[in-house]
């Protein structure tokens, strides 16, 4: 018999097939081999079965709002949460990275030096107001920026350009960027007939063509009353910045970073809670004098009700108290 057919797992099919075909029997034996490695992929008692998520866009259009909402609200009431998205941003944005070094070519190829230095200092201006609300300077405006990015999963940057009428751009550059949350990019905004999808209109190829967003926060309530919440503007993709936390092919908006720590998040934060709690409870330790008999006490001072009764008293407990006033039942 053949080398194939003495393989311990062969079974008897393979062996008679080996026995007249030993190329037969080695392309099954390799076959099998091969459906061996993809074990993992078959649901058992110790593996959960893991379904396919979908599109790159379903869990995106279903998840990242509430995940958007639960990764601020960890930022606002937790300090582990805190301090890994500052480090985040410190890693990302910071004076050790890129810079920006002019250098205009003349005709000739040699670098122009005057020019650069007006580029230069031009762009020195421009870092002191870069943004429409002049609230930020150019690294500031960044951090927040990667703040948001990081957090919400997405981050946008409309670029105005030129002079406008209604917007002093505070510096020789006539050049602003506005900062936008992705809130203002709605999730639910859909039109399959304009190819818009998640606040973003699409060619046929699926390039981002616009985004569509809202003129004012939409749970800002003084625009609420001006009626300018759910007002939408159309704006070009090539004047927007859109920062987005991907994980697919395809995918048109990010999702928060902290997406796959949450839940152990909210763990170590109740964890802390219960671990505080229980030092708190602990540490009232608390005695008392226990009285056998009315002998020595004096009830002056007891407040009765009208059946002559004792009232309940409220006894406030505190670290290290002693309580030698308790009183006897039955003893008026």
């Amino acid at each position: 018999m053949s080398a194939p057919a003495r393989h311990a797992g062969l079974n008897a099919f393979d062996r008679f097939v080996a026995y007249f075909s030993a190329t037969g029997g080695v392309e099954r034996l390799r076959a099998r081999t091969i459906l061996a490695h993809y074990e993992a992929a078959k649901p058992s008692k110790q593996r959960k079965y893991r379904a396919t998520s979908g599109a790159p866009d379903a869990l995106p259009g279903i998840s990242a709002v509430a995940l958007r909402n639960q990764a601020r609200y960890l930022e606002r009431n937790h300090d582990i949460a805190r301090g890994a998205l500052g480090t985040l941003v410190n890693n990302t944005v910071g004076p050790t990275g890129i810079g920006v070094e002019f250098q205009p070519r003349r005709a000739d190829g040699s670098i122009h030096t005057e020019y650069a230095e007006q580029l230069q200092e031009a762009y020195r201006d421009w870092q002191r107001r870069p943004e429409v609300t002049w609230q930020h300077d150019w690294p500031g405006a960044q951090r927040i920026l990667a703040r948001t990015w990081l957090r919400d999963g997405d981050g946008f940057g409309q670029r105005i350009m030129g002079r406008l009428p209604s917007l002093d751009h505070g510096t020789r550059v006539p050049y602003s960027i506005e900062l936008i949350e992705p809130d203002l990019v709605p999730h639910d905004f859909d039109d399959d007939s304009k190819r818009i999808r998640q606040g973003c209109e699409r060619s046929e190829w699926g390039r981002i063509m616009a985004y569509h967003v809202y003129k004012g926060h939409p749970e800002d309530t003084l625009a609420f009353r001006t009626g300018t919440t759910r007002d939408i503007k159309r704006v070009p993709a090539d004047r927007m910045l859109h920062l987005a936390l991907r994980d697919r092919i395809g995918q048109l908006r990010g999702i928060s970073h902290f997406a796959s720590v949450i839940t152990r998040l909210e763990d170590i934060k109740d964890y802390e809670e219960s671990e505080r709690v229980a030092a708190k409870v602990a540490a009232m330790m608390t005695g008392y004098v226990k009285r056998v008999s009315p002998d020595g006490f004096d009830p002056t001072g007891l407040e009765l009700d009208e059946s002559g009764n004792l009232k309940p008293r409220d006894l406030r407990m505190a670290p290290g108290m002693i309580i030698d006033s308790l009183a006897i039942v039955g003893l008026m």
